[in-house]
Protein backbone atom coordinates (compact mmCIF):
# COMPACT_ATOMS: atom_id res chain seq x y z
CA UNK A 1 0.00 0.00 0.00
CA UNK A 2 1.60 3.42 -0.86
CA UNK A 3 0.69 6.45 1.54
CA UNK A 4 0.07 9.98 0.82
CA UNK A 5 1.08 12.41 3.67
CA UNK A 6 1.08 16.32 3.33
CA UNK A 7 2.90 19.33 4.96
CA UNK A 8 1.09 22.67 4.91
CA UNK A 9 2.88 26.17 4.78
CA UNK A 10 3.67 27.51 8.15
CA UNK A 11 2.27 30.23 9.35
CA UNK A 12 -1.18 30.89 8.94
CA UNK A 13 -3.74 27.90 10.11
CA UNK A 14 -3.56 25.12 13.25
CA UNK A 15 -2.24 21.98 10.62
CA UNK A 16 -0.38 18.76 12.27
CA UNK A 17 3.04 19.06 11.04
CA UNK A 18 2.21 16.10 8.08
CA UNK A 19 -1.26 14.58 7.17
CA UNK A 20 -2.43 11.38 6.00
CA UNK A 21 -4.15 12.73 2.58
CA UNK A 22 -5.07 9.09 0.87
CA UNK A 23 -3.65 5.87 0.20
CA UNK A 24 -3.59 3.57 -3.03
CA UNK A 25 -3.55 -0.50 -2.42
CA UNK A 26 -1.41 -2.21 -4.81
CA UNK A 27 -1.48 -5.94 -5.92
CA UNK A 28 1.53 -7.93 -4.20
CA UNK A 29 4.86 -7.15 -5.43
CA UNK A 30 8.13 -9.22 -6.42
CA UNK A 31 11.38 -7.34 -4.92
CA UNK A 32 12.05 -4.66 -7.22
CA UNK A 33 8.60 -4.41 -9.21
CA UNK A 34 7.46 -1.68 -9.58
CA UNK A 35 3.52 -0.34 -10.08
CA UNK A 36 1.74 2.51 -11.03
CA UNK A 37 -1.25 3.80 -8.83
CA UNK A 38 -3.18 6.85 -8.88
CA UNK A 39 -4.08 9.11 -5.27
CA UNK A 40 -6.41 12.11 -6.70
CA UNK A 41 -6.11 14.97 -4.51
CA UNK A 42 -7.99 18.74 -4.91
CA UNK A 43 -7.01 21.74 -3.38
CA UNK A 44 -10.22 20.90 -1.31
CA UNK A 45 -8.71 18.23 -0.13
CA UNK A 46 -5.72 20.48 1.68
CA UNK A 47 -8.58 22.83 3.18
CA UNK A 48 -8.95 23.40 6.68
CA UNK A 49 -11.41 25.01 8.94
CA UNK A 50 -11.15 28.79 9.61
CA UNK A 51 -13.19 29.84 12.95
CA UNK A 52 -12.53 33.69 12.32
CA UNK A 53 -14.25 33.38 8.53
CA UNK A 54 -16.59 30.61 9.40
CA UNK A 55 -16.00 28.69 6.39
CA UNK A 56 -13.03 26.10 5.14
CA UNK A 57 -10.23 27.43 3.61
CA UNK A 58 -6.59 26.29 1.64
CA UNK A 59 -4.13 28.46 2.67
CA UNK A 60 -1.72 29.75 -0.20
CA UNK A 61 1.86 28.76 0.28
CA UNK A 62 4.01 25.53 -0.56
CA UNK A 63 2.70 22.20 0.72
CA UNK A 64 4.82 18.90 0.55
CA UNK A 65 3.68 15.50 -0.36
CA UNK A 66 5.23 12.54 1.05
CA UNK A 67 4.65 9.61 -0.23
CA UNK A 68 5.72 6.10 1.02
CA UNK A 69 4.40 2.73 2.90
CA UNK A 70 4.04 4.45 5.99
CA UNK A 71 4.29 7.80 8.05
CA UNK A 72 7.91 6.79 9.19
CA UNK A 73 9.06 5.36 5.70
CA UNK A 74 8.69 8.00 3.02
CA UNK A 75 10.16 7.29 0.11
CA UNK A 76 9.34 10.03 -2.24
CA UNK A 77 8.85 13.78 -1.87
CA UNK A 78 7.62 16.31 -3.76
CA UNK A 79 6.36 20.26 -2.92
CA UNK A 80 3.29 22.12 -4.81
CA UNK A 81 3.00 26.10 -4.25
CA UNK A 82 -0.44 27.39 -4.02
CA UNK A 83 -0.75 30.52 -5.38
CA UNK A 84 -4.38 32.08 -4.21
CA UNK A 85 -6.18 31.51 -0.67
CA UNK A 86 -9.05 29.51 -1.61
CA UNK A 87 -11.88 29.84 0.79
CA UNK A 88 -15.31 27.15 0.95
CA UNK A 89 -18.74 27.20 2.27
CA UNK A 90 -20.52 24.77 2.34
Amino acid sequence: MLQLYVSAPSGGLDKPMRELKGFAKTRLLAPGEIETVEIPISLQDLASWNEKKGCWETARGIYHFCFGISADKMQTECSVRVKNDYLYRE
